[in-house]
């Protein structure tokens, strides 16, 4: 939530598409902006070596359709997307509801199996499933009120994803124990240990749409992040074209979905989670900097007078 706030603030004050990369080339200049997307586009680029013997064809069939739509219309998309989660969270609730009603006490003892250093190395491990809300800061140039309705995406969307995460992996525990759980097919599994066979296939549905929201939505802001990166030379030019009838970015969205068609192709999970944690980590770290910076840091002189977004929250 510190790191919403970060983002919430730059994006009241700097409306413009380029999310965390544009913030930090107005506060810090330059040079941190080039690190800033280089860790946006190239963060999964390397260390890959070992694992380029796994291929998956349907991943990269499924990244070009999700670009065909991003492509086509951001309103039509935005459409789709909407359906797309709503058919999710009603299979979230179903999910939340069915493995309370299944749960027993017994299965959280012990609570903490690792104790605290498993807990906070699990944390960075998932920390990257909390890193798509910097999607809506890109999409200020798209929206009709970014002052307002951008903070109200950023808090709103980070508050209720918090909330499901937690009620969902407590459901989850609760159904079984720890060392049962299924890495591969968690929340099937279990359904199938309390004898509700059929909801596997419920969740299979609600996994489907989830990854085709966050497909769709990861590829209209890595898009954002790249027009705005051309716009600052620092790729050529040619990708911040905007298509006049579509008024999309099709030449920044046809670059980033080539990129994840490779890495797609070639990784495998475990190391995309592992690399995109760190790079999430990092860009927040000099989100807050900035911040900082923003605050305190002026033409050459620290001041302390200027009122933030956070403060007249705070205060009101």
């Amino acid at each position: 939530m510190l790191s919403v706030f970060c983002y919430t603030e730059f994006a009241v004050e700097i409306p413009v598409a380029g999310g965390s990369f544009a913030y930090l080339r107005v506060e810090l200049g330059d040079f941190a902006a080039f690190i800033a997307a280089a860790n946006l586009i190239l963060e999964i680029h390397t260390n890959l070596a070992k694992d380029y013997n796994l291929l998956d064809p349907i991943a990269i069939v499924v990244l070009i359709v999700t670009t065909t739509m991003a492509i086509l219309s951001t309103k039509k998309t935005s459409y789709f997307n909407w359906i797309a989660s709503a058919i999710h969270v009603v299979v979230i609730i179903f999910v939340i509801i069915a493995g309370f009603v299944h749960a027993k006490t017994e299965n959280l003892h012990p609570f903490l199996p690792f104790g605290v250093q498993g807990v906070f190395r699990a944390a960075a491990i998932v920390y990257f499933a909390y890193g798509g809300f910097d999607n809506i800061a890109t999409m200020a140039e798209e929206t009709r009120n970014p002052s307002r309705d951008i903070p109200l995406g950023l808090l709103g969307s980070m508050s209720i994803i918090t909330a499901i995460y937690c009620l969902m992996a407590l459901a989850l525990s609760m159904m079984q124990r720890y060392t049962d759980i299924d890495p591969n097919a968690a929340y099937s599994e279990a359904f199938k240990h309390v004898g509700m066979k059929w909801a596997q296939y419920v969740v299979a549905l609600g996994a489907l749409k989830g990854m085709t929201t966050v497909l769709l939505v990861g590829t209209i802001g890595t898009s954002r992040y790249t027009t705005h990166i051309a716009r600052s030379h620092i790729i050529p030019p040619f990708f911040a074209l905007v298509h006049p009838k579509t008024a999309t970015p099709i030449y920044a969205t046809i670059l980033m979905t080539a990129a994840s068609c490779f890495i797609a192709f070639f990784s495998s999970l475990h190391i995309l989670a592992s690399l995109l944690s760190v790079s999430t980590l990092f860009i927040f770290m000099m989100m807050a900097t900035a911040l900082i910076v923003r605050s305190y840091y002026y033409e050459g002189g620290f001041h302390t007078t200027r009122s933030s977004y956070i403060d007249n929250m705070s205060s009101s």
